[in-house]
Order: structure tokens, then C-alpha cells, then sequence
């Protein structure tokens, strides 16, 4: 499935977006508000944050076509351990940093399989914007402030 990156001015763009904006663009409890929470938010909307932190844990469940996230276990044993801030792994996948430089600082640790350890970069569908901001920490240009959401214990 190919990802568009969308670039909008603000949270009333995003209707245009919709299939059905007369069903889909009330107050309440629809894309009207989730679209407001993640514009007015600095960093996770309010919301998505205390849902991030209802669980120590988070499990990726990859597979060859699809991944997903899960806030509870999901049935079986990891095949690999991955500790990591949430703030560190957002900046990788948006391209502000590597995994290997993350990995080499002590900010991501990786245990487990030794092929999946070193194949898992390759597992994520990284931002589509990701070449582009690595590109440009790379010149030393400017890219957005990142998010300050951190799950250290």
C-alpha cells in the first residue's frame, strides 16, 4: 500500500480529505476532531498520549505485508526486544536520525534474533518524508521541532 503525504495549512483542510464529509465532519467524536487534536497538539493530541501511556509495553507486529501496534500482548513470544523512548523512535522514523546512530548512542537497544536484529531498519515503513529530512539534517538545513513524548523506566 503506497502512504501520500498530505501537507495541510490547518485542521479545516483536512475535510477536503474525506469520502464523506457530510457524515465525516461533525464535532464530536469524528475526523473533525481527531483532525483539531492533532493540529492543536504539540506533539501526541492529549489523547493519543494518555493512550501511548495506559501500557509499559508496546508491541509491533510485523509481518511481510502489513505491521501494526498493539497496546496489550499480543498472544506470543517477541522475536525481538526493541527499548526505546517513544520521542527517539518517532525521530527515526520521521528520518531526523538512523537506528544505527540511535543504536550506537544507547538510545534504541535491540535484543534477539541476530538476522531479524539485523534486518529490522528494513522491517518499518519508514515516514514518507524520512529521505527528505535525512537529506536536510544532513546539509544542516532546519526541520521541524521534534516531539517531546518520552517513555523511559
Amino acid at each position: 500500500m503506497a502512504q501520500i503525504l498530505v501537507p495541510t495549512q490547518s485542521y479545516e483542510e483536512w475535510r477536503r480529505l474525506l469520502a464523506r464529509p457530510d457524515r465525516q465532519w461533525k464535532s464530536g467524536f469524528s475526523a473533525m476532531t481527531l483532525a483539531r487534536s492533532w493540529d492543536e497538539a504539540h506533539g501526541f493530541p492529549p489523547e493519543v498520549d494518555a493512550i501511548l501511556r495506559s501500557s509499559e509495553f508496546l508491541w509491533l507486529v510485523i509481518d511481510r505485508t502489513d505491521g501494526s501496534v498493539c497496546l496489550k500482548h499480543p498472544g506470543f513470544d517477541p522475536d525481538l526486544r526493541i527499548t526505546a523512548d517513544l520521542s527517539t523512535f518517532y525521530n527515526a522514523w520521521l528520518g531526523r536520525i538512523t537506528l544505527v546512530d540511535a543504536r550506537r548512542r544507547g538510545a534504541v537497544r535491540i535484543e534477539g534474533d541476530r538476522a531479524l536484529e539485523r534486518n529490522f531498519p528494513e522491517m518499518l515503513r519508514w515516514s514518507p518524508m524520512a529521505r527528505a529530512v535525512r537529506t536536510a539534517v544532513l546539509d544542516g538545513l532546519p526541520t521541524a521541532v521534534g516531539l517531546g513524548v518520552e517513555r523511559r523506566h
